[in-house]
């Protein structure tokens, strides 16, 4: 594996960006397209843990009056995860 190799990666294609408009274009772009990935993932960290949250008082305001899923179960329904838990990277 070399350098090409992950900007085939980046670019989604088989090194067709790179070969088109050069190592240094191809470069620049990359560390811009990895930068909105993260801005995007971190976004998305943020409405996840926002929308627990909301789901949460939900469940706690109609816990006692209704049946009503419980927050832990609404978490593995929808594949929900704290912020900190989203963070971890995968072992």
């Amino acid at each position: 594996m070399n350098i090409y190799d992950l900007l085939a990666v980046i670019h989604r294609d088989g090194g067709h960006y790179t070969a088109k408009h050069g190592e240094k274009k191809s470069l620049e772009d990359a560390i811009e397209i990895i930068s909105n990935c993260r801005g995007d993932l971190e976004s998305e960290i943020e409405r996840r843990v926002e929308l627990q949250k909301a789901i949460d008082k939900f469940c706690e305001k109609w816990d006692n009056s209704v049946q009503c899923i419980r927050p832990s179960e609404v978490r593995t329904l929808f594949k929900l995860r704290t912020k900190n838990e989203l963070q971890k990277p995968k072992a």
